[in-house]
């Protein structure tokens, strides 16, 4: 199992059937904030307890990325009772009451396979955060199970930009006494799709590291381009249905118009493997009219879109594309795992070299790839890291098993 499904507003249906589906090949991660604000935190136990019914490994993110939140579907879970938050003040008296709090509930309520240990986001590494995260690590070392402990990582673009403070806290990393990291991210500029090749390569680099250390990695709220760090060997990605499960921003924990932002905005797209892009229905429909039939793959939940002579007037909705796109992206990360890790970065280099020339062909027909579209300057600069970091670590990437 190395896909879980990161669970977003109104998901609980598709984790349902995704869990029946796969069973023992998918994980799902429960979060807080896909609660409705009057739903009691019980449905989320009880939707825990069915999925396990089902087979499913389940995992569960406390959400404390911002301390001081006031959003109420995270502030009412017991963990989060009477916690005020002063960093000195936290650090000394109450972050390993805190941190035990955090993993009885998941072991006891959520009933969860195994740990994910609260952190903080932060945009810059300080002293305080610190300390704060290695007394989170001491209480996972009171862990009388079996379960692996993941030290939550949630980082803004700074903190991965700065070269020489990010070495060093990979290099804290390495010496932690937890089985691995989750690892959230903030991208650069708010990008869902990210074409900074330092920042590509930083991360690239630090996961390298990581796994050489034995450290396993969940890469949260990812989308299709975080399929390159399978490369450096990351061992899991996690995704959603609505884009801020599939882009880490902190600022929808603090906000209450958050969720009803999100549903002014959304519409419905469909992902295409073959050009790793999203298009609209009016999209696809302009290059059906002009004999531009090159999207794919198909499966059972987009199959009635792409087999329609004219896809705009497809009654094709949310739920039909979110499935579609979580499924696809499952078996592009399944795929990729199957290689053997010390070749996966040229399997990864050779399927974007392969999307290259299939996007070119798309825009020499005169196919746009559009807002959501993964374009020259995207793949040129994800290309220019993975081929960095292959030429750097080359004798590191060999000894990845």
């Amino acid at each position: 199992m190395s896909f879980y499904l990161q669970q977003g507003y109104g998901m609980s249906k598709i984790n349902e059937e995704f869990s029946k589906k796969f069973r023992d090949n998918l994980g799902i991660i429960l979060a807080p904030r896909s609660l409705q604000v009057s739903t009691d935190i019980s449905r989320l136990e009880k939707h825990s307890k069915q999925l396990k019914k089902n087979g499913t490994k389940v995992l569960f993110d406390p959400q404390f990325y911002v301390p001081s939140t006031n959003l109420e579907k995270i502030i009412k879970f017991p963990y989060f009772k009477n916690l005020t938050f002063q960093t000195i003040e936290f650090n000394n008296k109450h972050a390993s009451k805190f941190c035990d709090d955090v993993i009885n509930y998941q072991v006891n309520q959520m009933l969860v396979d195994d740990i994910i240990l609260p952190n903080r986001y932060i945009n810059a590494v300080t002293s305080e955060w610190l300390e704060m995260q290695e007394r989170f690590v001491d209480c996972s070392l009171n862990l009388k199970n079996d379960k692996k402990a993941y030290l939550t990582l949630a980082l803004g673009p700074d903190v991965v930009l700065n070269h020489g403070a990010f070495d060093d806290l990979i290099s804290n990393c390495v010496n932690y006494d937890v089985d691995g990291f989750y690892v959230v991210l903030k991208a650069p500029n708010d990008m869902f799709l990210i074409d900074n090749e330092d920042y590509i390569y930083s991360l690239l680099d630090a996961f390298l590291s990581l796994r050489l250390a034995g450290k396993e990695i969940i890469l949260g709220y990812a989308n299709q381009q975080s399929i390159i760090y399978s490369a450096v060997g990351v061992n899991h990605i996690a995704s959603g249905n609505f884009r801020n499960v599939r882009s880490f921003d902190p600022d929808i924990f603090a906000e209450v118009e958050g969720e009803d932002d999100e549903i002014l905005r959304r519409g419905t797209w469909y992902y295409d493997g073959n050009s790793l892009s999203e298009f609209k229905k009016e999209q696809l429909s302009l290059a059906y009219r002009r004999n531009i039939k090159e999207f794919g793959p198909k499966c059972e939940y987009c199959e009635p879109l792409l087999d329609a002579p004219n896809p705009a007037i497809v009654l094709w909705k949310e739920p039909s594309a979110f499935k579609h796109y979580l499924f696809e992206l499952r078996n592009q990360w399944n795929n990729l795992m199957s290689v053997k890790a010390s070749e996966r970065i040229d399997a990864v280099i050779r399927i974007l070299e392969k999307t290259t020339i299939h996007n070119a062909s798309l825009k020499n027909k005169g196919f746009k790839l559009g807002s959501r579209g993964f374009n020259e300057k995207i793949m040129d600069s994800t290309l220019s890291a993975l081929s960095a970091i292959k030429e750097d670590r080359k004798l590191d990437l060999r000894q990845l098993d």
